[in-house]
């Protein structure tokens, strides 16, 4: 048996060190990624209100509540559009490149979509059971 401690922490082989001088700032994508939040809530605002309005009219349900519920939906959309900036991250940090703005185009609109389709799921109850 060698001199080595068994329970020392492993050494990393040279030339698998990640190169953190090519990421750069986090803020950069950060900050790209809350230029497109104003985007993202006013392409979500129309058909938001449509389901709100549905809801009130067709269930009728009080105003005051359908509106905390539709404070709820947005805080919950927020909460959704933060796995955009934080995949991204994640990615840049992966693949050592500073920004990944194809990925962040393509995310931003899936996050979209998939946000729209919420809404369509939620009205079409309001809608069939009127």
């Amino acid at each position: 048996m060698g001199d080595e401690n068994p329970y020392a922490a492993p050494q990393s082989q040279p030339g698998n060190e990640m190169d953190f001088r090519v990421i750069g700032s986090p803020r950069a994508v950060v900050l790209a990624w809350e230029k497109l939040r104003l985007k993202y809530n006013v392409i979500l605002l129309i058909p938001g209100l449509i389901v709100l309005a549905i809801y009130i009219s067709q269930q009728e349900l009080a105003v005051i509540g359908s509106i905390f519920g539709g404070g709820l939906m947005a805080a919950g959309a927020n909460l959704g559009y933060f796995l955009g900036p934080i995949s991204e991250l994640y990615l840049c940090a992966f693949s050592n490149k500073a920004e990944l703005p194809v990925y962040r185009k393509y995310a931003f609109w899936a996050g979209v979509v998939g946000s729209l389709g919420l809404f369509v799921l939620i009205a079409i109850p309001g809608l069939l059971f009127s």
